[in-house]
């Protein structure tokens, strides 16, 4: 790597290089002595961003974005508090529509979870708790018509769970 320190701390830019003949770029940080974080780059082999965000104290904090292989596109965008995931997770496409969301507390899932087909249908509608199903969930095909749903207690399911044919209910 190659920066500056300044009384034993880094300050501005530092480049990170992989360990080849070719030293290629693989992250920069960029530090930050007001808060003590470092805005911090990954970079493929071909300088293409692969992710990038807040660190504070080698933890991940607030909004992290991750790319689509050799792309400028966002595919994951992640909220981090204390180096846990925290707050809404939205992973997309490569055309940029929404593929899932789901949200974390303390780096577990809990709440509202749903996966979307490429053209925005809701192919799964489900809540977790504790990282776990728990709550009504409702499966779809890619045509939107119901395939089956039901409840889950603690990531098991539970009562009575409908079946469907192109929307019909045929078995329970």
């Amino acid at each position: 790597y190659e920066g500056t320190f300044e009384h034993g701390k880094e300050i501005g830019v530092f480049s990170f290089y992989d360990d080849t003949k070719a030293k290629s770029l693989i992250a920069t940080r960029e530090f930050n002595t007001t808060d003590n974080s470092a805005y911090t780059v990954f970079y493929d082999q071909a300088k293409n961003r692969v992710s990038e965000g807040k660190v504070i104290d080698k933890l991940f904090t607030g909004e992290w974005k991750y790319y689509h292989q050799a792309s400028k596109i966002v595919m994951i965008l992640e909220n981090y508090k204390n180096g846990k995931l925290e707050g809404l997770r939205s992973v997309y496409y490569p055309s940029g529509n929404s593929a899932e969301e789901i949200s974390y507390q303390n780096n577990i899932k809990n709440g509202l979870y749903k996966s979307f087909s490429e053209n925005g249908i809701i192919l799964e509608q489900s809540i977790y708790k504790n990282n776990e199903y728990n709550g009504l969930a409702t499966f779809k095909d890619a045509q939107g018509n119901v395939v089956s749903k039901g409840l889950f207690l603690n990531g098991k399911k539970s009562g009575i769970w409908q079946f469907f044919t192109n929307g019909k209910l045929v078995n329970e």
